[in-house]
């Protein structure tokens, strides 16, 4: 098996596969909107990649940079581990075109048409148990109406009593004359 030493530093990867080592992480919302300040080491295919320069973007001696992402660009790590490993979405310029960027978005939109199925399942569901219910309770309407009618129909032919005429000819019955 082969040892992986594990980096002693809190470090970020970013959607496009470059990273940076973290030197401090806070909350910081702008405009509105939550996010994570990082203050950052970048690589040296950061620095070259997007051109920075020592006393522009970069700190002159330190080499350091700030760099804001919202959070819905920014995982943060489990705090199991001695150093962190913070991914971000995006690239080190905040650019959205990174594959990582992307699949966070189709699994968002499947998330989200998933939900909306959900929801309308959920209401197909409660419109058949409405129709059932209702149904239901028109057959129950329709056997009494039945039942009303072939009574009355055997009670014309003489075929059968209501209680009240039942109990009086049980009555009748039992008296001895």
């Amino acid at each position: 098996m082969v040892e992986i030493t594990p980096p002693t530093y809190d470090e970020v990867v970013f959607g496009d596969g470059s990273m940076a080592q973290i030197i401090k992480v806070r909350r910081i919302d702008k405009k509105g909107i939550e996010g994570r300040e990082f203050i950052l080491n970048p690589s040296r295919e950061i620095i070259e990649h997007f051109g920075l320069s020592y006393g522009v973007e970069l700190h002159p001696v330190l080499g350091y940079i700030k760099k804001w992402y919202p959070n819905t660009a920014v995982i943060p790590p489990s705090s199991q581990f001695p150093t962190a490993r913070w991914l971000i979405t995006t690239d080190f310029e905040g650019n959205k075109n990174t594959p990582w960027f992307r699949k966070h978005i189709e699994d968002t939109e499947l998330i989200e048409d998933l939900q909306r199925e959900n929801q309308i399942l959920k209401l197909s569901r409660a419109r058949v148990f409405k129709n059932m219910e209702s149904a239901t309770s028109q057959q129950v309407q329709f056997m009494r109406d039945n039942v009303a009618v072939i009574n009355e129909a055997r009670k014309a032919g003489g075929r059968i009593q209501t209680e009240e005429e039942a109990e009086e000819k049980e009555q009748e019955q039992t008296e001895v004359p």
